[in-house]
């Protein structure tokens, strides 16, 4: 009678622990710690290489930091933060989704050196943020909406590890000037597209799918080799010459598409085997002859329509395999051609 009470009661237990186990996992941090003058709260991600992540202490999205207080002023996120409850010292890898959404009194921050990942909407309409914000090399990733609505940032630098900006990352940013772009290999950086396939830059001083971005001062890394498809898309107020250093390989759909602004000469270096789709497209503001790589393979389809500055002889070099169409549509100052 006994064995047959205990097998009844079982399941129960077992149901009971895979219960607490799961409220255990529900729960919005593991501990705290205070640092800088800023209660921050962690959730352990790996126990075994004692790793964890910053995050909000409340018990929902929707609501990420609830009763508690939010933080304010300078923000900096650790490398290591000590567990005061099991004695450990953790690394700090990631700033987990929604972690300081709507903290708009926060007017500086500085993200540690361990960090890899920074979540969804992790600094959603923090307003209060100004000036420069550096994204660590050490990143690699920032989710959708990361920094969407942080309305007073004027000043960017993308770290050389980042290989993918996610949708909206730097939507609703009007003051957002200048970009100092140094990702070596990144291969997303675009933001959502509606039903007619249309795709946006991850900039924009607004919430519409094709407001411009507020960038007036761009700077390429001399390590990068890739520049992302639609990264500077739509960036009217883009007013410089365009450099792209040797090494780049790759020049991504649309990625300067509308920049009616840029001006001067431009040199396709050497090292660039690929303009894609809609590359240069518009950019009325380009003057004087076209120099193209010595080792390009292709040109895209409409990569440099509309560019009715340049003007002289443009040379297509031996090493073309394909010009798509539109490829030089309305470039209506040029005198002539060798292909």
């Amino acid at each position: 009678m006994k064995t047959r009470i205990v097998s009844r009661l079982r399941p129960l237990g077992l149901i009971l622990l895979a219960f607490i186990l799961g409220i255990k996992t529900m729960s919005a941090y593991d501990f705290s710690a205070m640092y800088n003058g800023q209660m921050l709260y962690y959730y352990i991600t790996n126990p075994t290489l004692l790793q964890a992540k910053v995050v909000y202490p409340g018990t929902s999205n929707s609501n990420p930091w609830g009763n508690y207080t939010k933080p304010s002023g300078h923000v900096i996120i650790p490398d290591h933060v000590y567990n005061s409850t099991n004695w450990l010292t953790y690394t700090v890898t990631a700033i987990g989704d929604y972690a300081f959404y709507g903290c708009s009194e926060i007017t500086e921050v500085t993200i540690g050196t361990e960090i890899q990942t920074i979540g969804k909407e992790a600094f959603r309409g923090c307003s209060g943020l100004t000036g420069h914000l550096v994204i660590p090399n050490t990143v690699t990733k920032l989710d959708n909406y990361s920094f969407y609505g942080c309305t007073g940032l004027t000043e960017l630098t993308i770290g050389t590890g980042v290989t993918e900006v996610g949708f909206c990352s730097f939507w609703e940013c009007p003051l957002l000037a200048t970009v100092h772009f140094n990702a070596v290999n990144c291969t997303k950086m675009y933001s959502y597209y509606n039903s007619n396939s249309i795709y946006y830059s991850v900039f924009n001083t607004g919430t519409t799918n094709a407001g411009p971005s507020a960038i007036t001062t761009l700077t390429i890394g001399t390590g990068v080799n890739r520049i992302p498809d639609y990264a500077f898309k739509n960036s009217p107020s883009l007013n410089q010459t365009l450099t792209i250093p040797s090494g780049v390989t790759y020049i991504g759909k649309e990625a300067f598409y509308n920049n009616i602004l840029m001006h001067g000469t431009l040199t396709i270096p050497n090292t660039v085997t690929q303009i894609n789709d809609g590359a240069f497209n518009g950019c009325n503001g380009f003057t004087g002859q076209l120099t193209l790589s010595s080792q390009l393979a292709t040109i895209g389809k409409e990569a440099f329509r509309g560019c009715s500055g340049l003007t002289g002889h443009l040379v297509i070099p031996n090493t073309v395999t394909k010009l798509d169409n539109y490829s030089f549509y309305g470039c209506t100052g040029l005198t002539e051609l060798t292909i």
